[in-house]
């Protein structure tokens, strides 16, 4: 416990606040993507909020595993209602941002498990 290291990442007090700012952002890509509602901000924020995700994994990558866990369920709401928008460059754009988070998660995993 404590300071392991000079790095920035190398002590619980900086791990904690990447969990936390990892616990944020999932809650807040679980309230966009809420079936009932179909909002173009919901849907911009919720692809913002898995960019995010995917760039703190980069640096963090040990939070990885509840990420791992809902990325499956985000993907599939996401890309069953994003289609009501009626713009297919939105729907690329999310499908590329998903299939990076995917290949980066299946990264983690294969590295971590």
């Amino acid at each position: 416990m404590g300071f392991w290291g000079a790095d920035v990442l190398e002590n619980d007090f900086a791990c904690d606040f990447m969990g936390r700012l990892v616990e944020h952002l999932e809650e807040k890509i679980d309230a966009s993507l809420k079936p009932e509602v179909i909002d173009y901000r919901d849907f911009a924020e919720a692809l913002a909020g898995i960019y995010a995700l995917r760039a703190i994994l980069d640096l963090y990558p040990t939070a990885y595993e509840t990420v791992a866990e809902k990325a499956p369920g985000w993907k599939e709401k996401y890309l069953s209602q994003v289609d009501v928008f009626e713009d297919p460059d939105f729907r690329k754009s999310a499908e590329q941002e998903f299939q990076r988070l995917d290949e980066l998660l299946e990264e983690l995993i294969e590295a971590y498990e």
